[in-house]
């Protein structure tokens, strides 16, 4: 190998434009691998976007797991359910009333007379199921109501102290009939009683029952047979599915943990048993007398070892809970979405502290798994906003499963019980991290001692949020380790930006803003973005552009600005003010090319005016319908303007219907050879070649009514080219009946016309010369926008003096009145296996009796 061929490429130079680096989620197979992410500290990568945003505050974070049932949002609460008719049903867990909500009125309105819980007064309702003394409790009774589920025209509700899931009949609310376990799956329990909980409808009407005293999950038919039942553990609650109609069942737990604090802090390690365990809660039943200790508390997926669970420097340990506020123990005070598998707590007492007794502290948590089947898979890390697969919820519900709908007069907000919720007790605080930070992976320049130029970023940056970019040069590859260590010094740059400006004159969607990089030469760099905002909103950054090297405006100036180093970089830095204005400016005339082609000509129109691809087919006389889709309109335009020089001739007019008919991709993209095939041939014995694929022909379209006539005299002409035999359907005169059996004429009321004048056999001679039809699928008569851009193609491309006639070509054939094969007539199969409800008797419709010789068609 020769030296010049080992050495790397030399660095762009003028007029060259630099070379640069593009981090976006939406590169590569994974979001993560786009941003080339070294660390994200309270940062993620928002799943629909694909942009660095900050994180929910910890108050503010949906999981799955939620108490509410509502699985972060992206299901109704258990208690509410949507019919298909659009009617929004709550079910009162307290008095079993159901509510149906009334958007004008805009409050929940209780059904009369549906149920009732038992014990309670339903003075006034009828028994509608049966007598009271019967074995079992009436329907319209229930006890201790959970969850409900609509599916088509049944209302299911899971009567959880009865042992039940009890089917209404929503058009009326009357009782049908309740889904039980059998007796042989009764058997299988390990307590005496079904309990049912959570509830959930598939696509095919599958019942799916949570039992959390059991830990076992059942599937029932629509007509209420039990199909079996899949194990997923004690603490089972709600149900919801996703896309594919796999259950996911909330798995609730209790871990009590025995503590005495003494004169020195106590750590405790409770397991969750299940990576990305969502802890809800913490609660001290009975506080000791003379306790006075703080709580510090960790989560994570990973145990601690004795020694960092003793060590009152490890900085991981966050503080909870002052000493004054032990007294709030008493009922259970929320952990604000602490998620891990294991839940680590540091009981520190304060100066009065009294050793205590043992005493107990109970956490309670939460976990999701999904059933494939009936395989039972856990779902580590269960964020709402972190999962796929779920349907969207026209509902939102918050973290206290309040319900917020749209009314005539606004927004409101429901209790789970219906209530209106007062301003002052709505779902307030923060819904962001306010501080987070982004670290990317090393970037490599491949430039010894390269000066990196700019860094442009693209996303939107609301009012109160800003964003700080840091960068950090070196000429080796730092380890991750190294990096960590840098000081605080070594990060340049150092540039906030507070608001994104429309780049190159685009949408205010399309934002950016860029700086400089301040950083010392160097082939590696490290680029940091610190987000920070108010708790309510958060920046977004969708893509960040890193260009190198620096090619400087300078070059343009005499040598004496560059004669110093200082002097040269202070140049550089100032004349780069005006380096991204000039480059917008050339990027305009390098994309300039783009405008002309049809395929790449913008085609976003400004309210109340043209878009440019229509504006370009204006320049060859062609009008776009606006009701075709961008690909269709863009293709055809690309193809039409071949035939421009073809315009007001035969040919240029079938070719532009073959286009708007779609029949040019149609025929272009299957062969004759792959048609298919109406004989049996024997193979060739001998080994030649298969016959070239040629494309298949498309129809004329056009039939010139001056080729009508070539007539056929009997005894004189023959079939071929130049004798056609045509159908009565082109000049529309009447024939009257003969004698003969069925009648020979073709006279038709409103079709036909009785006239003599002129000559009937010079008729296309003086009539029909000047006149052509079009022949086009019938379809095309059934589509509205179809049919106007034929109608208006026609009118533009039909030359001057003739006339056209559209003929919508179905799949029929009449000899003697319409048979023109392939212009109006097409040969088809009979239609067989005609049912009931999915056809109408008209042409093309056969009902057919039993294949048998003594059969016939009807």
């Amino acid at each position: 190998m020769s030296l010049s061929a080992s050495r790397p490429a030399p660095p762009p130079a003028p007029p060259h434009d630099p070379y640069s680096l593009l981090l976006s989620g939406r590169i590569g197979a994974r979001p993560d691998i786009g941003w080339r992410v070294r660390r994200l500290e309270r940062v993620e990568i928002d799943l629909p976007t694909r942009a660095l945003v900050l994180g929910p505050a910890p108050a503010a974070a949906r999981w799955l797991s939620e108490p509410n049932g509502g699985f972060g949002g992206l299901r109704s609460p258990p208690n509410v359910a949507r019919t298909a008719a659009g009617e929004l049903l709550l079910l009162d867990a307290a008095s079993g009333a159901l509510l149906r909500f009334d958007p004008c009125a805009c409050r929940f309105q209780r059904l009369p007379c549906f149920t009732s819980v038992a014990g309670a007064d339903a003075a006034g309702c009828l028994d509608r199921t049966g007598l009271a003394g019967a074995a079992q409790p009436p329907l319209n009774r229930l006890r201790d109501p959970r969850a409900i589920a609509a599916w088509r025209g049944d209302l299911y509700v899971a009567d959880r102290g009865h042992g039940r899931v009890v089917r209404y009949a929503l058009d009326g609310l009357v009782p049908r009939d309740a889904v039980r376990l059998p007796p042989a799956a009764r058997a299988t329990l390990a307590v005496p009683v079904w309990h049912p909980t959570g509830l959930a409808v598939d696509a095919r009407g599958t019942l799916w029952v949570s039992d959390p005293d059991n830990g076992r999950v059942d599937s029932f038919n629509p007509h209420g047979k039990w199909l079996g039942w899949v194990a997923v553990g004690v603490g089972a609650t709600h149900l919801a599915l996703d896309c594919r109609d796999r259950p996911h069942v909330v798995i609730e737990a209790d871990l009590p943990v025995q503590a005495s604090v003494g004169a020195g802090p106590l750590a405790l390690q409770l397991d969750g048993l299940s990576a990305g365990f969502h802890w809800q809660s913490l609660r001290l039943p009975s506080l000791p007398a003379g306790a006075r200790f703080t709580i510090a508390i960790d989560a994570g997926d990973a145990p601690w070892s004795p020694a960092e669970l003793d060590d009152p420097a490890n900085p991981r340990w966050s503080a909870w809970l002052a000493a004054a506020d032990l007294a709030r123990l008493a009922d259970a005070l929320p952990l604000a979405g602490v998620g891990g598998r294991y839940l680590r707590l540091r009981l520190a007492p304060e100066a009065g502290h009294a050793p205590t007794p043992p005493f107990d502290l109970l956490a309670h948590g939460a976990r999701v798994v999904r059933i494939d089947g009936q395989a039972v898979e856990p779902l580590p890390w269960a964020r709402a906003d972190l999962v796929e697969g779920f349907p969207p919820n026209p509902l939102q519900a918050d973290l206290r499963g309040h319900l917020h709908l749209h009314c005539a007069d606004g927004p409101a907000v429901f209790d789970p019980h219906g209530r209106p919720v007062p301003p002052e007790q709505r779902l307030g605080g923060e819904r962001y991290e306010r501080t987070g930070r982004y670290v990317s992976a090393a970037l490599d320049a491949g430039i010894d001692g390269c000066q990196w130029h700019r860094v442009e970023l693209r996303g939107a940056i609301p009012p109160g949020c800003g964003i700080e970019v840091r960068t950090a040069s070196a000429a080796i590859e730092l380890t991750p380790d190294e990096v960590d260590s840098l000081p605080d010094h070594a990060w340049c740059t150092r540039l906030v930006a507070t608001g994104m400006t429309p780049r190159d004159g685009a949408t205010p969607a399309d934002c950016g803003w860029d700086c400089l990089i301040m950083s010392p030469p160097g082939r590696f760099l490290w680029l940091q973005l610190g987000l920070r905002g108010d708790g309510r909103a958060t920046p977004c950054v969708a893509a960040a552009l890193v260009e190198y090297p620096r090619i400087s405006l300078r070059r343009y100036l005499p040598g004496v600005f560059g004669f110093d180093p200082v002097g040269a970089d202070f140049t550089d830095r100032f004349s780069a003010i005006f380096d991204a204005t000039l480059r917008s400016i050339e990027g305009r005339l390098d994309r300039q090319a783009m405008l002309f082609d049809p395929l790449s000509a913008p085609a976003e129109a400004v309210p109340g005016g043209t878009d440019f691809l229509d504006w370009l087919a204006g320049w060859i006389g062609v009008t776009l319908s606006r009701d075709w889709p961008l690909a269709r309109r863009r293709h055809y335009l690309k193809q039409v303007a071949r035939l421009y020089c073809q315009r007001g001739s035969a040919d240029g007019l079938r070719r532009q219907l073959l286009l708007l008919l779609g029949f040019d991709r149609a025929y272009a993209e299957h062969c004759l050879d792959e048609r298919p095939r109406r004989r049996c041939l024997p193979e060739p014995r001998n080994c030649a070649p298969c016959p070239p694929c040629l494309p298949a022909c498309p129809p004329p379209l056009i039939l010139e009514h001056f080729k009508l006539r070539r007539w056929l005299y009997a005894g004189q002409g023959r079939l071929g080219s130049d004798s056609v035999l045509w159908g009565k359907g082109i000049v529309g005169r009447s024939e009257l009946s003969g004698a003969g059996r069925p009648p020979s004429g073709n006279a038709q009321v409103g079709v036909t016309t009785l006239n003599r004048v002129p000559d009937p056999l010079r008729d296309p001679f003086h009539v029909q010369a000047h006149k052509f039809s079009v022949f086009v699928p019938a379809r095309i008569r059934a589509v509205p926008t179809e049919r106007r851009a034929l109608e208006q193609l026609l009118a533009q491309e039909t030359p001057a003096h003739t006339q056209a006639d559209i003929r919508y070509v179905e799949p029929r054939f009449r000899v003697g009145v319409q048979a023109m094969i392939g212009l109006d007539s097409v040969i088809a199969r009979t239609p067989a296996g005609v049912r009931l409800d999915q056809a109408v008797l008209r042409q093309g419709t056969v009902l057919s009796g039993r294949h048998s010789a003594e059969s016939s068609f009807l």
